[in-house]
């Protein structure tokens, strides 16, 4: 799908993913409309059924579904699990079901913890198992899209995650590897993946890596930590690298 002209809509438009993917559907020719959770809360079923009646979803081309419980070791407590059903599962089944009824392709952005995590080279025509709360409500939240859809499996941290400063991390957990990149990098991906017309299930990556690599690319004197000596209270994949599509 070409994206010049085309009027795109942005769910969960001000996160880390949607500030750095936005700019670049712009400058691809898109006419971006990005809604405020406020403005469309998409675990509410009758705010999605207005959008797509009398707001702008009535006359949209594309949405791209970025809205998430993202949270991924809060997810796996019981009293977050409601929130993350509710956005993740029902949030994308109501923002589905209107794209299908309006003919709007849906590009729905997914995860790389929707594989098991233990032995990397994951295909997206392969199996998922995954071992996280937050990675089964992305993977049932796959479910409701059509085969004229576009999901999209990746992972991504935002620049100046590693470092000294105030909300950055000093420590990186080692022996776990990865396809994951930099949101900039990965958004790129995502809006050539878009503006190529891919349908169905791709991998977006980049190649397979540790977290240390990336992370001392920002931070040299980064500390390597045991998994293990977490108790996160999930088996935590250590090795979610992908057979990359893009």
């Amino acid at each position: 799908m070409k994206l010049k002209g085309k009027r795109v809509v942005v769910t969960g438009g001000g996160g880390t993913l949607g500030t750095v993917l936005i700019p670049i559907l712009k400058d691809l020719g898109a006419t971006v409309q990005a809604p405020s959770h406020q403005e469309l809360p998409v675990d509410s079923p009758e705010a999605v059924a207005s959008f797509f009646t009398a707001g702008p979803g009535l006359s949209c081309d594309l949405v791209v579904h970025l809205a998430s419980f993202t949270d991924v070791p809060g997810a796996q407590f019981r009293h977050n699990h409601s929130r993350a059903i509710s956005t993740n599962i029902f949030g994308t089944a109501a923002l589905a079901s209107w794209t299908k009824e309006r003919k709007i392709k849906m590009v729905y952005i997914s995860t790389d913890y929707v594989y098991e995590g233990t032995s990397g080279g994951y295909s997206a025509s392969g199996p998922t198992q995954p071992t996280t709360f937050y990675g089964f409500t992305k993977l049932a939240g796959e479910c409701y899209l059509t085969g004229n859809d576009l999901i999209i499996r990746t992972s991504f941290v935002p620049r100046g995650y590693w470092g000294k400063g105030e909300g950055q991390h000093t420590k990186v957990f080692n022996n776990v590897y990865t396809s994951k990149d930099w949101v900039d990098i990965i958004a790129g991906k995502i809006a050539e993946s878009i503006e190529m017309g891919d349908v169905g299930i791709v991998n977006i990556g980049t190649e397979k890596k540790t977290l240390k690599d990336l992370a001392v690319q920002e931070y040299p004197e980064v500390e390597e930590v045991e998994v293990e000596s977490f108790n996160l209270g999930y088996r935590y994949p250590t090795d979610t690298s992908m057979n990359l599509d893009i």
